[in-house]
């Protein structure tokens, strides 16, 4: 017996896999939706366990690729389906018009509200698990927590998840402007400038005024 979605027979082809990481490999189903398989031999704390990803599969999340529905083999749980978004097309974010950018970060907090709520604590994202596509896509989530209310207080867990956006937009924004070849001493101010935020301040509002005077963020880095 193979490999079961919703208790249907399914073929993961080596030539649909579309990446691969020290964890899992994720392969394309068909055009809208991906699978992504836990290796064997893994450490399996590290990634969603059954019950887990079985509880986040529940929340609706727009930016944040959810787990569809649950994978077995043998009738074990070895990983999930979620919905695809095609990389052959990538924005670059230090390109995207400010307002486009405001509102796909907002997009992202409502996901982080949605998560924070339910006591998921985001880990291990990464930049190599973003696509910037007519939105923000955070497509790998296996590396996320659900916790118990009494281990943390959600004030603090929204405040936690709102930071490792933070640093993944900082990696995100660094990484496109040095490909630009733009001077570190530029791409260090507006780091500093960014982790300038208060933790009570919106990303997505602190950006839209931070950038407010330019039309992008190469044209703010540009004028520094």
């Amino acid at each position: 017996m193979g490999y079961t979605l919703n208790k249907k027979n399914i073929n993961l082809d080596k030539k649909f896999r579309l990446n691969t990481d020290s964890l899992s490999d994720v392969y394309m189903l068909n055009r809208g939706i991906a699978v992504r398989v836990f290796k064997e031999n893994i450490d399996r704390s590290l990634v969603l366990s059954e019950y887990e990803c079985e509880f986040i599969s529940k929340l609706r999340c727009d930016n944040m690729l959810m787990p569809k529905q649950l994978l077995y083999k043998n009738n074990k749980y070895e990983g999930y389906s979620f919905r695809n978004i095609n990389k052959a097309r990538k924005d670059k974010i230090i390109s995207a018009n400010k307002k486009d950018l405001v509102a796909d970060l907002e997009m992202i907090e409502e996901d982080l509200d949605v998560l924070s709520n339910a006591y998921v604590m985001l880990d291990g994202i990464t930049p190599r698990n973003v696509v910037y596509s007519d939105g923000l896509y955070i497509t790998d989530v296996s590396q996320f927590k659900v916790l118990n209310k009494n281990e943390i207080d959600y004030r603090d867990l929204r405040k936690l998840n709102d930071f490792q956006i933070q640093l993944l937009f900082e990696s995100l924004v660094a990484a496109e402007l040095k490909r630009e070849r733009v001077e570190s001493k530029k791409i260090k101010y507006l780091l500093d400038l960014i982790e300038k935020r208060d933790d009570n301040t919106k990303q997505s509002r602190y950006y839209e005024d931070l950038f407010e005077y330019s039309d992008n963020i190469t044209q703010f880095v540009k004028r520094l």
